[in-house]
């Protein structure tokens, strides 16, 4: 139960069932591998191509895993696969929870869709087209909820180089960035 309770706070879940879901189909790619990795048939032998492809298409595996490595995934990899998970990870929202709340309120958009399912588990074809949608007033980049990515200034100061021969001159304090 501590488990489940760090995975609802982590994840930024509503409720276990949400978690027990994500469990269940974890526990149903299990199951169909450790099915098939009993048959020895042309049949099975398709069978596993297909999870495999279904697998890697959802970015749980690598191209060139084999049936076996399905058994070795945890349902934190298929947590991190979930559309709120990927909102939150590209930087689009400051917690998980505003992650959801940003795609339940219709802020999210996969390439042409809009879609308000934070568990929705998004393909690999699929993540690099998440952002949000035009009509939200999230689409702007002065709204104030918006996470702003600043660079930091000492690490640029610190990585400067000076020219050749010249005596380097002492950095410049840090100076705190207001918007």
């Amino acid at each position: 139960m501590k488990d489940e309770s760090a995975l609802t706070r982590a994840y930024g879940l509503q409720n276990k069932r949400e978690l027990w879901k994500m469990r269940s189909i974890m526990e149903g790619f299990k199951d169909q591998a450790k099915s098939l990795m009993a048959k020895e048939s042309v049949q099975a032998a398709k069978e596993e191509g297909q999870l495999l492809q279904k697998l890697m298409r959802l970015k749980l595996l690598t191209e060139g895993s084999k049936v076996e490595n399905v058994l070795a995934l945890e349902l934190k990899h298929l947590m991190d696969r979930r559309l709120q998970s990927l909102v939150y990870s590209k930087g689009l929202a400051r917690s998980m929870k505003q992650a959801r709340q940003f795609i339940i309120h219709g802020h999210v958009m996969v390439g042409n869709h809009l879609l308000t399912v934070p568990s929705y588990i998004v393909p690999l074809e699929e993540e690099a087209q998440i952002l949000f949608d035009a009509q939200s007033a999230l689409s702007s980049l002065e709204h104030p909820e918006r996470v702003q990515v600043r660079p930091d200034i000492t690490t640029q100061l610190k990585t400067a180089e000076p020219a050749s021969g010249e005596a380097s001159a002492p950095a410049p304090s840090a100076v705190e960035v207001k918007a």
